[in-house]
């Protein structure tokens, strides 16, 4: 980029200024040039520097105008710029920075380029028999998975800012997903299978001479054995629970409220009273409530740990009438009209069966939070909109130690609700919830 300064084709001297007309205040300066010839200027500030001397009448305000309009002048004499030239000189930067800008955005390769090259490249478009299946299934996983990462990153515009390290964690955030992660878990040979995948796009930019090097090169992909194992007692950890009246405040706040408000009321209910997470939450259909029977049924698939489960049966969670209420406000709210079995609970305003955005939702929250922090002071700090689920449990725990139940049957109702594993990993988690069975603790002297 061009810089302002010029070869010094001039000298300057007695730069100073004059106030001795109180109506026509202006900084004084010679120019000396090397033939020795010179010449006298005076600037009065509006033609170069848009700073009017003459029009400001306070005369403290204006020498400090006038004191502000010699700096500038001596900065551009100091850089051998003609002040009379100066609007000429910053046009020029200005459009010759423009031509600079245009031509790296002309040089930027966009994923959805770099896609089409590849296709182009593989022979996917119009592929033939034995390579059909390659050639829809790599540039769906290029545009459903990759694109929305990159984009996260702010490298969807010139993927060849892509570094081996953004690849890298691409990866590991489906190796090892966190426990409320929208990256749906990969085994250590669909790593490896991604990886590759991965590889074609970017070596399709290698052979083009668009990139010096392939960022998927020498990643190395880790076992099955290195995976981190995650649970229910874990998020507790990470995520504390709500206080009781931090949720009445919540829930009553956001009831009826905007459109806003109410995606964040009958999303916390379900954190609250289903126990659910929200991937699971956002892949919820219509046809999975059951008013009747007062259940959400589940299929395996959309569940956490749906590998878990060795069945085709749809798994049924109960729904307290707080949830089912918020629901059929939201259905009211949401769908005028009525619905169908397809479309999804949580969807797009005017695409029903689009799902609503995880990275969206997660930004709704963030902001709704932030708004009750302002509003209450002291109350929800960090608090994660998944953490109501903990609170919920704890209720549940509560209510149903008042109903007198068993601990055994506490348990089975809380394991049922929380669809975990075993009761060894109920037990855990309630006791990481600080949960104890009445008369389960005796103290003992000795």
């Amino acid at each position: 980029m061009e810089s302002l300064t010029q070869l010094p084709e001039f000298t300057y001297e007695k730069l100073h200024l004059n106030t001795t007309n109180s109506e026509k205040w202006y900084v004084g300066y010679t120019l000396v040039f090397p033939d020795g010839t010179t010449d006298r200027r005076r600037e009065h500030g509006k033609k170069n520097y848009d700073i009017s001397l003459t029009k400001e009448k306070d005369l403290g305000k204006r020498e400090r105008l006038g004191n502000k309009l010699k700096g500038l002048v001596l900065h551009d004499l100091e850089r051998g710029v003609d002040p009379n030239k100066r609007n000429e000189i910053l046009e020029n930067k200005l459009r010759k920075q423009k031509e600079q800008e245009k031509e790296a955005e002309d040089k930027k390769i966009s994923i959805d380029s770099a896609i089409q090259m590849c296709k182009e490249a593989k022979g996917w478009i119009n592929a033939v028999e034995g390579k059909d299946r390659t050639a829809t299934t790599v540039p769906m996983f290029f545009t459903n998975q990759l694109k929305p990462y990159f984009e996260s990153i702010g490298k969807a515009d010139d993927i060849r800012q892509v570094t081996r390290t953004d690849i890298k964690k691409f990866i590991e955030l489906h190796f090892n997903p966190s426990p409320d992660s929208e990256y749906k878990e990969w085994s250590a040979s669909s790593c490896t299978i991604y990886r590759g995948w991965i590889g074609i796009l970017f070596s399709v930019l290698l052979d083009r001479e668009f990139i010096p090097v392939n960022p998927c090169e020498k990643i190395k992909i880790k076992s099955n054995s290195e995976k981190i194992i995650s649970s229910d007692e874990d998020d507790i950890d990470r995520f504390e629970p709500w206080l009781d009246k931090e949720i009445e405040i919540w829930f009553a706040d956001l009831k009826g409220g905007t459109a806003l408000d109410r995606l964040m009321y009958v999303t916390s209910h379900l954190f609250h009273y289903a126990f659910i997470r929200k991937t699971e939450m956002l892949r919820l259909k219509c046809w999975m409530l059951d008013f009747d029977n007062e259940r959400l049924t589940l299929p395996p698939k959309i569940t956490k740990s749906a590998r878990k489960y060795n069945t085709k049966n749809l798994i049924n969670v109960d729904m307290p009438d707080a949830l089912i209420q918020a629901l059929k406000e939201w259905i009211d709210f949401k769908f005028p009209n009525g619905y169908t079995d397809d479309d999804y609970l949580i969807g797009m305003d005017n695409a029903p069966k689009v799902s609503y955005s995880y990275a969206a939702m997660t930004s709704h929250y963030v902001r709704m939070r932030k708004k009750f922090q302002l509003k209450y002071k002291g109350l929800f700090i960090d608090k994660n909109q998944y953490a109501l689920k903990h609170s919920g449990v704890q209720k549940l725990f509560r209510a149903l130690s008042k109903h007198h139940k068993t601990p055994v049957e506490i348990q089975t109702i809380i394991k049922n609700q929380c669809r975990h594993s075993s009761f060894t990993q109920t037990e855990t988690y309630l006791r990481r919830l600080k949960l104890e069975f009445e008369g389960s603790r005796e103290k003992v002297n000795f």
